[in-house]
């Protein structure tokens, strides 16, 4: 029973005024009060001798971490409880199994506490709130790989156990009138995005990757109670961009103004920009608004500030992207989305909405060749052009986990190996690349360059390294930093008595 309560992941520095005893005995309680803040706590749990680190009380689910091959689940989040902040009712079920030698498969299974008691969930909102962990565990070089057909989740102990493989994806990406920004792009297909290969035509492009901010916003859990609807909004199944339903609402002549809201308030996960996101098809209508209400906490009543967009649709009763970027107060933290229509007065006016959503943007990047680190939790992409296109076709890398298949030969004993090492990314390459390995433990490690007459022409590294993935780039440059001609590579991993070697081609 640790950590600080609605924190979003392990602190430190919180609950410092604690008073001094003035017992002089060892059984006074303040004397025993565990200086140690959660991660240290955590591992030093391990360190002395626990095999595995359950806890519970910041009410929020928290990532997953794996320390001396030992799991810490640093928060389940609630189970039965009556909070009604957003943020408090995603939650989890953790499931694993033990022998003579200690836990194994851990297994995460997402619930929803819907009435203050937690319900299983098989759709799209389960995967969100998993991949909600997978980017949480992500920051402590944990993998938590998702199944998207069980929605379950499984943490994974032995990165080396596992390979990486890529799948293109291509997508059109359009621009709105006069706008040097792309509308949002779903981009979670079935794996993690992890880079792109190409966008056409060609552009000084920008990019941003974001995550989701509401997990059910595509409304496929009617029976959950998430939504504040008055009589003429509800659940519809015959109209939807995606999944098995959307929210339809309805203005039947004369025109009044017909609502829906976010029930709970939700939170702002970083200090990081944020865009409203919709899928909307509409007929008849003359409004469409959309405001968001900003608190400085998803439990407070007051307002910090509210942000109204009136929203030009098409009444074509076809679907169309709406979205805008919000305006967040400084230190908000949390937020509520309300939506109101009105029709036209003549006919019944009519707007059916589907994939609501906030999006959290990470920074703009202007390296598309960058690769990003896998899995994630990436849903949408945006571009920024500078030239005067109007639609841009993207090609991206999904990247997918599974495991190793290592040959059995019962008459010969074959050592584990320490290392791996991937082919480099992209190979062929020009001016840059990516060389990726793995280490099972920590180790002193060698990278060099070698050039195809045995000469070397650069070290990329020669230190102590910890276990887990290392991402290491080379830019086609020589020790001195003059840049290598054409030609074929080779690039040699050392650790300890084990050496591996891979060639790539630079092509200029």
């Amino acid at each position: 029973h640790a950590g600080s309560e609605y924190s979003l992941k392990p602190g430190a520095d919180y609950d410092k005024n604690v008073p001094e005893s003035d017992e002089s005995d060892d059984s006074a309680p303040r004397i025993d009060y565990p200086y140690m803040w959660d991660t240290e706590l955590r591992h030093f749990a391990i360190d002395q001798g626990a095999d595995i680190v359950i806890v519970h009380h910041p009410h929020i689910i928290q990532g997953f971490e794996v320390y001396q091959n030992k799991l810490i689940a640093h928060s389940l989040g609630n189970f039965v409880f009556d909070l009604s902040r957003a943020d408090k009712k995603p939650s989890m079920i953790l499931k694993t199994s033990i022998n003579q030698q200690g836990f194994f498969n851990y297994e995460v299974i997402p619930v929803f506490l819907a009435g203050s008691l937690p319900r299983l969930i098989h759709n799209d909102a389960a995967l969100r709130i998993l991949d909600y962990l997978v980017y949480r565990s992500r920051e402590m070089n944990t993998i938590l790989l998702v199944d998207r057909d069980q929605f379950t989740g499984k943490v994974i102990t032995d990165t080396l156990a596992y390979e990486t493989y890529d799948t293109i994806v291509e997508k059109s990406v359009t621009y709105p009138d006069g706008s040097l920004y792309s509308d949002p792009i779903l981009i979670k297909d079935r794996a993690d995005f992890s880079q792109i290969v190409q966008i056409a035509p060609d552009d000084n492009y920008q990019y941003r990757v974001g995550r989701s901010l509401m997990p059910f916003g595509a409304f496929e859990n009617p029976d959950f109670y998430q939504w504040e609807l008055d009589e003429n909004t509800s659940y519809d199944s015959t109209v939807v961009f995606r999944g098995n339903y959307s929210m339809k609402m309805t203005d039947t002549p004369p025109a009044s103004n017909i609502y829906m809201a976010t029930l709970n308030k939700h939170r702002f996960m970083n200090d990081l920009p944020a865009t409203f996101y919709a899928k909307v098809n509409c007929s008849n209508l003359q409004n469409f608004t959309v405001t968001v209400n900003y608190y400085s906490s998803p439990g407070s009543s007051s307002y910090s500030g509210q942000q109204v967009e009136n929203i030009s649709v098409n009444n074509n009763s076809t679907w169309q992207t709406v979205f805008f970027n919000l305006d967040i107060p400084e230190g908000c933290q949390g937020f509520s989305v309300s939506i109101v229509i009105r029709g036209n007065g003549n006919r019944v006016g009519t707007a059916y909405i589907d994939d609501l959503d906030l999006i959290e943007w990470d920074p703009w990047f202007s390296n598309v060749g960058l690769r990003h680190l896998t899995p994630n939790a990436y849903y949408y992409m945006q571009l920024k052009k500078s030239g005067g296109q109007v639609s841009s076709q993207i090609l991206y890398h999904e990247t997918s986990y599974r495991p190793v298949v290592v040959p059995i030969n019962e008459n010969e004993i074959t050592p584990i190996s320490n290392v791996k090492l991937s082919q480099n990314y992209p190979n062929p390459f020009n001016p840059k690349t990516t060389i990726h390995f793995s280490l099972r433990h920590e180790s002193k490690v060698e990278l060099d360059i070698y050039n195809i007459k045995g000469q070397k022409v650069k070290s990329l590294i020669d230190a102590d390294l910890p276990a887990g993935d290392h991402y290491i780039l080379w830019s086609g440059d020589n020790q001195t930093g003059k840049k290598s001609g054409s030609g074929i590579y080779f690039y040699v991993l050392k650790s300890g008595k084990e050496k591996m070697v891979k060639k790539m081609l630079l092509i200029k």
